[in-house]
């Protein structure tokens, strides 16, 4: 009976030390398992874009970036604009030193700009959420009749809400636009202007932007400080979808209403990816028909 008894009990606990060796991983093999979690995914930064408008027989327009993403020559049709930085990064002037944007500690303070017949520059002011863009003319040292006031999401200036222009001497707001985000995409820029008949602000444009999940390129390399962004020649100067070029992914869809020319009108773009999500390919259709295909190269 003893014998029996004691067997019984070696039994046992064998079967409760086999059970919690089975449960319990070694440690390599844990390590292991934690190992093959964390997978690094390679940033692709552009090399050139380049964009062939199809309807025209005009030469591609080719834009090249440096090894941070920063656009560095734009050649359009034959011209070839060069971008020069300082040793920060920071965008002075591009093919002619006419504007020419000035910093101090790596912060937007001025703009400047000459021509044959005056001078002007733009003071660039910051207070708490707001940037003001206040101009004169060098050469009578008089303040312009207007200035744009910038308001942001928050100091940070990566979020803009709104921009003003305002009359300096009667305080009325001549042009307002305000932005609509979700998450890091900006979905509508809406636009009004005065009547100078009511003295009323009423709408001008009304855009509304839709996207994909994959990856903006464009984003990498241009200032987080949209106020600058907005204010320098990009791939083109004043493209009413310069503010989608700081988005985190790219548009597929461009409503438009404009109230002014009492018109509406789509634009659609169509992309091809890498392997790592971002475009190689992209056509934009505007209507039925096929404007413009880009290509992308990366570092």
């Amino acid at each position: 009976m003893e014998n029996f008894t004691f067997r019984l009990f070696f039994i046992v606990i064998l079967f409760f030390s086999c059970s919690q060796n089975d449960e319990t991983p070694t440690p390599d093999v844990a390590e292991e398992e934690s190992e093959m979690e964390v997978v690094e995914i390679p940033e692709l930064i552009l090399k050139t874009v380049s964009r062939n408008v199809v309807t025209t027989d005009n030469p591609p327009r080719v834009a090249s970036f440096d090894i941070e993403g920063r656009i560095v020559t734009l050649e359009n049709y034959g011209d070839v604009s060069e971008f020069f930085r300082d040793e920060n990064g920071n965008l002075l002037y591009y093919n002619t030193p006419n504007p020419q944007y000035v910093y101090e500690n790596n912060i937007w303070t001025k703009t400047m700009s000459s021509t044959d017949t005056g001078a002007t520059e733009t003071l660039v002011t910051y207070d708490n959420n707001n940037i003001t863009l206040q101009g004169r003319d060098l050469f009578d040292d008089e303040d312009f009749y207007f200035r744009n006031v910038y308001t942001f999401e928050d100091d940070s200036y990566s979020k803009i809400i709104s921009t003003e222009t305002i009359d300096n001497s009667s305080g009325q707001i001549l042009s307002r636009t305000t932005y609509e985000y979700t998450g890091n995409n900006t979905t509508r820029v809406f636009t009004e202007r005065i009547d100078q008949g009511t003295g009323e602000l009423t709408p001008r444009k009304d855009q509304i932007f839709y996207y994909d999940q994959k990856i903006n390129p464009y984003r990498k390399g241009l200032p987080q400080n949209i106020g600058l962004h907005l204010n320098l020649q990009f791939l083109e100067l004043g493209d009413f979808r310069q503010i989608t070029y700081l988005s985190q992914n790219n548009v597929t869809q461009v409503d438009v209403t404009d109230f002014f020319n009492q018109s509406q009108g789509s634009i659609f773009y169509e992309y091809e990816y890498n392997d790592l999500d971002y475009p190689t390919t992209r056509m934009q259709i505007n209507g039925e028909t096929l404007r413009a295909e880009s290509t992308f190269e990366y570092h």
